[in-house]
């Protein structure tokens, strides 16, 4: 399927809009670890992704989007952009920095979904 979806990003911003409507985070788990090398593309032609997984996985166990204590993956804003990093109780782990909002939850998503599915 990764292959699919490199050739055609059109067919997989369709799979991922669907999925983002159905809601099963399990599905959008699997999509995304066989999309991550289009995300990229996927950013170009689907008008506000970044919102729209940050709203789907608002009620994630294991990716947030503020700082707080929860156990997890962390994707927040910062005064020079977002950074990006795991927290375990009382321990935070150094993070990866960026710029771009998109860069920032590629990593988290990637971080946080898609390396927990393999």
């Amino acid at each position: 399927m990764a292959e699919l979806y490199g050739r055609d990003p059109a067919f997989a911003a369709y799979m991922i809009c669907s999925v983002l409507e159905d809601g099963d985070e399990f599905e959008m788990s699997y999509l995304l670890s066989q999309m991550v090398e289009v995300l990229d593309k996927l950013w170009d032609i689907t008008p506000g992704l970044e919102f729209r997984l940050r709203n789907f996985y608002s009620r994630s166990d294991w990716l947030h989007w503020e700082s707080g204590t929860v156990d997890g993956w962390y994707c927040v804003p910062d005064e020079t952009g977002f950074d990006v990093y795991y927290q375990e109780g009382a321990h935070h782990e150094p993070g990866r920095h960026f710029l771009l909002e998109k860069d920032a939850i590629r990593c988290a998503i990637k971080s946080a979904v898609v390396s927990m599915r393999r």
